[in-house]
């Protein structure tokens, strides 16, 4: 979404197409903001995946925030809750596996 909007918000400023906002739960942002929201999100995302293996609780903490940003920002999509469900599941369930014992590992 952060490419997508990336380029909406060129060609909004180049004057060729795009209304030059978006929306933040159902309130009205410029699109530039909108472009940094879907970036940090998508940046928390990967961070905390990356990380989630080696330090599950920052993980699961940068991928809160990036679910947070992508229910806001996309809540009225039926896949987003759905992503963000498997998402934070994942997380969690690296915290537990993590607090497991080496031998015990499943």
């Amino acid at each position: 979404m952060a490419a997508a909007h990336l380029v909406l918000t060129a060609l909004f400023f180049i004057g060729v197409w795009d209304t030059g906002v978006g929306y933040v739960l159902d309130f009205e942002w410029p699109a530039w903001l909108i472009t940094l929201i879907d970036a940090t999100a998508a940046a928390s995302l990967w961070s905390g995946y990356r990380r989630g293996s080696s330090r599950p609780w920052p993980g699961l903490m940068l991928s809160s925030v990036a679910a947070a940003l992508m229910v806001a920002r996309a809540s009225w999509m039926v896949l987003v809750p759905i992503a963000v469900v498997l998402t934070i599941a994942g997380s969690i369930a690296r915290v537990v596996t993590s607090k497991r014992p080496v031998g015990r590992h499943a």
